[in-house]
């Protein structure tokens, strides 16, 4: 498995996401649930919880919960590492999903949100590495061949979002992107998410000023362990606070890693394949006043 995403639709947009289930047989893998944002709805369709490789079980922080209301609908999104197939032979899915609940009646539980924090992947081949797809225009068409043409989009959206040159950004090892709090909130906990060639993720409040905290920090980022940290002490958020992420990836990865090396050399940006990349904390938040 890649990844699971459950994402949470409400009342008001069921009408608009039971549209896009194609008579019963389920919504595009590709990108969240088609509602709440015409650049990604992977990014702003709620997320009630989620799985990648090193966690266990999703456990709400004692005193926290999500919640779901009568006639709430769940899409769930599974992303399948296949470059993990080393047999030739695709496995039977054992994958499921179990929700324990609450009465919110007699819960008394303050309510966990997900706040997600990305930044855009620029990853030019490494130096003496050639290729058809080192260019990233045509590494950018096939992204849209094996997903779909708006999942290639957020590449240039998540640029334009950044401040960096949605057309003809600069190539770098280093992803960063700044966020601006739009809600007095309370981070809870945190989680990261890259791809194969990740080697640090780090989420900081407001850098580089007196009130600097940092939130997340993996200096040896590890796919196969993407276990969330519960912060010992909760740090408060508050409107016009900045938040930013910053990755670092080593493209020689490609070359050398069993599911990677067998692939033709690429221009890597942001998409949902496992031999694409991503630059992305989950933030657990409760908002306060």
């Amino acid at each position: 498995m890649h990844h699971a995403i459950m994402f949470l639709v409400g009342k008001q947009d069921l009408a608009a996401a039971t549209a896009l289930d194609k008579n019963g047989t389920g919504w595009p893998c590709f990108g969240g649930t088609g509602i709440g944002s015409s650049f990604s709805s992977f990014l702003t369709s709620p997320w009630l919880s989620s799985w990648a490789p090193g966690r266990d079980k999703d456990v709400m922080p004692a005193g926290y919960g999500t919640p779901i209301a009568k006639g709430d609908r769940i899409v769930l999104q599974l992303h399948y590492n296949l470059l993990a197939i080393t047999s030739g032979k695709v496995p039977t899915d054992q994958s499921k999903v179990s929700i324990s609940a609450v009465p919110a009646k007699s819960a008394h539980l303050t309510t966990l949100y997900t706040e997600l924090v990305a930044a855009p992947v620029e990853l030019a081949c490494p130096k003496g590495v050639t290729g058809y797809l080192c260019d990233r225009g045509k590494s950018l068409v096939d992204l849209a061949q094996r997903t779909t043409q708006s999942s290639a989009m957020e590449s240039v959206g998540l640029n334009l979002l950044c401040g960096h040159n949605p057309v003809n950004p600069t190539p770098s090892t280093t992803s960063t992107c700044d966020k601006k709090i739009t809600q007095n909130e309370l981070v809870v906990k945190a989680t990261p998410h890259m791809h194969l060639l990740g080697r640090s993720l780090k989420m900081t409040l407001n850098p580089g000023t007196a009130g600097e905290k940092v939130l997340l920090y993996r200096p040896n980022y590890n796919f196969d362990d993407q276990s969330p940290t519960i912060l010992q002490t909760p740090i408060r958020l508050k409107v016009g606070d900045t938040v930013r992420i910053e990755c670092t990836y080593d493209p020689s990865l490609r070359g050398l890693l069993p599911q990677l090396k067998n692939l033709p050399p690429r221009y890597v940006t942001w998409g949902e394949g496992s031999s694409d990349e991503m630059c992305l904390g989950a933030l657990g938040v409760a908002k306060k006043g």
